[in-house]
């Protein structure tokens, strides 16, 4: 019998943030990842259900509903999580499958992302909004710049018509037009 030493595993020289998210042990498998994203949603919507608690009836009676249908919607995802469906319903795809498939993409989108949440009550919601959605599709590679402009055109006077004009609810002044306001007040002060 020869005396072998058992094999070491073999180690790549650099391990980088990226690879260690990759194989991140939540996000291992398809049925693992789904259920950790479903109880984060579910924990997001609870978050939300208790901020706005505060608020009175007629302004929480929207967001209400958008979040009751959320956290069923959720609910229905992590029950066929658990369950195995959703898994069977991918067949091969989903033993191959990773949550991060180009984790360099997925920081810079939630840096993206993040600089848009604090720049919304500085620079404005549809200029903010604008921008974010200008730079996340030329990011991803989307490069038809017709519909891109049309299909921010339609977002934008959308949600200008439902939250502005039918809901009656402010959202974040632009940069321009506070900076306008700015001097309005000022001229009115001094008498100008």
């Amino acid at each position: 019998m020869l005396n072998q030493t058992p094999s070491l595993p073999q180690y790549p020289d650099k391990v980088s943030l990226f690879s260690t998210l990759r194989n991140f042990p939540m996000f291992s498998s398809y049925q693992k990842t789904e259920i950790v994203v479903c109880i984060f949603l579910l924990g997001c919507c609870l978050f939300a259900f208790i901020s706005i608690r505060h608020l009175p009836t007629d302004a929480k009676m929207f967001p209400n509903l958008i979040l009751a249908v959320m956290s069923l919607f959720v609910g229905v995802a992590l029950i066929r999580a658990v369950m195995g469906i959703s898994q069977k319903t991918q067949g091969a795809k989903a033993a191959d499958w990773h949550f991060f498939a180009n984790p360099k993409r997925f920081i810079i989108s939630v840096i993206v992302f993040s600089i848009y949440l604090l720049s919304i009550e500085s620079v404005g919601f549809f200029t903010s909004s604008g921008l974010l959605i200008i730079c996340m599709a030329t990011f991803v590679g989307y490069r038809n710049y017709l519909h891109l402009t049309l299909s921010l055109i339609g977002f934008l006077a959308f949600v200008y018509l439902v939250f502005i004009l039918v809901f009656e609810r402010p959202l974040p002044k632009e940069f321009f037009l506070a900076a306008t306001d700015t001097c309005h007040i000022a001229l009115v002060r001094y008498h100008v």
